[in-house]
C-alpha cells in the first residue's frame, strides 16, 4: 500500500549521482572560424553533455572583440548566459544588445547569432534541455570543413 508517508519518504532519500561540475578557466576550447568570414571565429567546449551523464547539455564558449559566433540554429532551444562582455544578440532578425551578466533565450530552430562589441573576449554559457545537440551554421566552418556541429556526439 503506498501511503503519504511513502512519498515523502522517497522524496527525501538521498540518490547516488556523479557531479559534474567544471571551472569553465580550465577548459580546452576548440577553435572555429568559418572558411569565407575571417569575423567568425567562436572558441567552445562541451562541459557538460551526454557521455558526462548529463541529461542536458551546457557549452562553454568564448568570442574575440570583433567576432561573432557566426549565423547558425540548434535542433533544441538554447539559454545563453552572458557572464562577461558587451554583445549584440540576433534572433530570426531581431537584434538586442546586452550586457553580461545577461540572459537570452533562443528558439529552437531560430537562426541565430552573437557578436562580441567590447574590447575584451565575451565569456558565455549556451545551456540546452537535452543532452545530444546539433548545431547547422549558415556558412562552412573550419577545421572540419562541415556546416555541421554540436555536442561531441553530433558533430560532423
Amino acid at each position: 500500500m503506498v501511503t503519504a508517508s511513502t512519498y515523502a519518504k522517497k522524496a527525501y532519500e538521498p540518490e547516488v549521482i556523479d557531479l559534474i561540475a567544471e571551472s569553465l578557466d580550465e577548459q580546452e576550447l576548440a577553435e572555429m572560424y568559418a572558411t569565407d568570414d575571417p569575423s567568425v571565429r567562436p572558441r567552445s567546449s562541451w562541459p557538460a553533455w551526454k557521455d558526462e551523464g548529463s541529461d542536458a547539455a551546457a557549452c562553454y564558449f568564448e568570442i574575440p572583440p570583433g567576432c561573432s559566433l557566426g549565423p547558425h540554429v540548434h535542433d533544441a532551444e538554447e539559454s545563453v548566459v552572458i557572464l562577461a562582455g558587451r554583445a549584440t544578440a540576433t534572433i530570426g532578425g531581431e537584434r538586442k544588445a546586452l550586457e553580461g551578466p545577461a540572459l537570452v533565450v533562443m528558439p529552437e530552430g531560430v537562426t541565430h547569432d552573437l557578436t562580441n562589441e567590447g574590447d575584451d573576449t565575451l565569456r558565455a554559457v549556451g545551456y540546452f534541455p537535452r543532452n545530444s545537440v546539433t548545431t547547422t551554421f549558415e556558412q562552412e566552418m573550419q577545421p572540419n570543413g562541415s556546416r555541421t556541429a554540436g555536442t561531441p556526439d553530433s558533430a560532423a
